[in-house]
């Protein structure tokens, strides 16, 4: 059995950074309702940590809302953080792997998101600890893919129109997420299901407050 090819690195770069995930043109950010909806989510001159940021669409959006957010975007792909880094010289940005945050303490930002990233990871857990560990306030997970209601599908590999994708494209159990999640994190979690009808689902789970 042979290596796995990296997709990421070996073909999805070979794309326009500027287009990939819907692209954005340095102003406008991506017209995507879950933006729309984020960006009116995070209070103004909150830090977060876009996980999986790829060309910087969330911050655009932030841009396009004339929002200010202390933003900081990480991406496992180099070529991407050099697109960001040049095009958004007043933001921050570093390559960092989505399960292992190891640049950043417990408690760095208000607000960790991570937008169409969990179904990519060999499984959510690790990526869920990690920005939970990150968060001060919120964990904020836009998935792409609806969930499922008994079992987590874990396929790596898929086709898309007849050709084969190796990487991993999960389908997860909302039950088992959700138990994951009260055993490892809190009860203190929503969803937002179908999101506008357009199948993502958005989950909000939440830190504990002081008292």
């Amino acid at each position: 059995m042979g290596i796995r090819h990296d997709w990421w690195h070996e073909e999805f770069i070979k794309g326009d950074p500027g287009a990939q995930m819907g692209g954005g043109d340095g102003r406008e950010g991506v017209p995507h309702p879950t933006h729309t909806w984020l960006s009116g989510y995070i209070p103004e001159f909150s830090s977060l940590l876009d996980v999986g940021c790829c060309n910087a669409h969330t911050l655009e959006s932030f841009n396009r809302a004339n929002k200010q957010i202390d933003y900081y975007g990480v991406d496992h792909l180099q070529e991407l953080i050099d697109f960001c880094i040049e095009r958004h010289p007043e933001a921050r940005f570093s390559v960092s792997d989505a399960a292992d945050l190891q640049d950043f303490e417990d408690e760095s930002f208000d607000y960790v998101l991570s937008r169409h990233v969990a179904e990519h990871q060999n499984h959510y857990s690790q990526h869920f600890m990690e920005m939970w560990r990150v968060a001060k306030k919120e964990v904020i997970v836009v998935g792409f893919l609806e969930l499922k209601d008994e079992f987590d599908i874990l396929q790596y590999g898929v086709k898309d129109n007849g050709k084969f994708l190796p990487h991993w494209y999960n389908q997860y159990s909302k039950p088992q997420m959700e138990a994951f999640i009260k055993h490892n994190m809190t009860s203190d979690f929503e969803w937002i299901d179908d999101f506008k009808d357009i199948g993502h689902p958005v989950l909000i789970i939440r830190k504990p407050h002081e008292s």
